[in-house]
């Protein structure tokens, strides 16, 4: 049997090994807490409407026809949009007036982040007139889709200048009436 004091000893070292576990674990569950904070408010940071560099902006273009083309009455539109993430954001293309305040939506653009291909009527736009694809909030699209159950000859108020992704001039020759 050994002596009391080796009995002592024992104890002791397994008490300080005991200490040591302890204090590692400590510190390690103090370091995933500071850990925690940091993610989360990294995460906060990153993803709030101040931090532009991070939330990318939607974004979105009309290939075809190229800017200041000639054109029918009928003109076939190709484009793509991008980074369109939120739920409640609608495509629209859209005939533009701006020196009378005033907007024709032509088609909806069905598929978001991705390429589309439509034909829209240009019947009643002469000479130069500006094609626009926008990415409109629900109220606005709530607006337009009223708008197209009433009388279209009029037009309707030019949609937000920052829901515009693109917009393109051409000129209608009036060659396919």
């Amino acid at each position: 049997m050994p002596e009391m004091g080796e009995e002592d000893k024992i104890i002791e070292a397994i008490q300080l090994k005991q200490k040591r576990v302890l204090l590692k674990a400590g510190i390690c569950v103090v370091s995933l807490i500071f850990a925690g904070i940091a993610v989360s408010q990294c995460l906060a940071n990153n993803l709030s409407p101040d931090n532009k560099d991070l939330v990318p902006e939607p974004a979105g273009r009309i290939d075809l026809p190229m800017m200041e083309s000639l054109t029918g009455n009928h003109v076939e539109i190709k484009g793509f949009t991008q980074n369109l993430i939120a739920d409640n954001r609608f495509v629209w293309l859209v005939i533009d007036q701006e020196e009378e305040g005033l907007s024709w939506p032509k088609s909806a653009v069905l598929k978001r982040n991705s390429s589309f291909s439509t034909t829209i009527n240009a019947t009643g736009h002469v000479n130069a007139f500006i094609v626009s694809l926008y990415a409109v909030d629900s109220r606005w699209n709530k607006k337009i889709l009223n708008w197209l159950a009433s009388d279209q000859s009029k037009g309707m108020a030019l949609l937000p200048r920052n829901a515009k992704l693109h917009s393109i001039r051409l000129w209608n020759q009036k060659l396919d009436m």
